[in-house]
């Protein structure tokens, strides 16, 4: 079984919220169109992070099941939550996130959900230099490095601060991938 690190993203929570683009309504417009239906019962999130994409889903459902490893971020989870719970209940009609690559392999695995997909779609938000700095500082791999090397990219930080205080903001565009499956596709009564 391969290791999980779990820690990767922890200590930078409120900046990753606070930089990271927020999903837009198609993305509850999609699966909507998907299931023939404008509501669920529940929908379960998995790598919930900071609960950017939970706040779209709690729109669209009775209920959010939030699963995020990273205590820092789901703390800034439950600071933020409405109608969302921690824990797995019974789920009836489910829409579960996949955020990483092979997760729609894994989900069709165990032949839990009648219907696995993906969905690519984006979204344009306005970017000025300090946004876009803290998007880079954001990065997984750029923590690790920060956390385990924290003098290691100070010229390589300092460059790129340089150059983005001489841009303008700009209309960034985003771009997204939602694996999801379900567990059923009976329409709503």
């Amino acid at each position: 079984m391969p290791r999980v690190n779990t820690t990767r993203f922890s200590g930078f929570s409120e900046l990753y919220d606070t930089v990271r683009p927020q999903p837009p309504q198609k993305v509850v417009d999609i699966v909507s169109q998907i299931l023939g239906r404008k509501h669920v019962d529940t929908v379960a999130e998995v790598g919930s992070g900071t609960g950017l994409s939970t706040r779209i889903w709690t729109q669209f459902s009775s209920g959010v099941v939030c699963i995020e490893p990273t205590p820092q971020a789901y703390t800034e989870l439950i600071r933020k939550a409405r109608n969302v719970e921690m824990s797995i209940p019974g789920l009836g009609q489910t829409v579960v996130q996949y955020p990483k690559k092979r997760h729609i392999d894994n989900m069709k695995q165990p032949a839990v959900f009648a219907y696995c997909g993906s969905v690519l779609f984006d979204n344009t938000e306005p970017c000025d230099a300090e946004r876009f700095i803290g998007i880079a500082l954001s990065q997984g791999q750029v923590q690790d490095v920060l956390k385990h090397s924290p003098g290691e990219l100070q010229s390589e930080i300092q460059i790129l601060r340089d150059a983005a205080a001489r841009s303008t903001a700009v209309e960034m565009r985003f771009g997204y991938t939602l694996h999801f499956g379900l567990k059923n596709r009976r329409a709503s009564a």
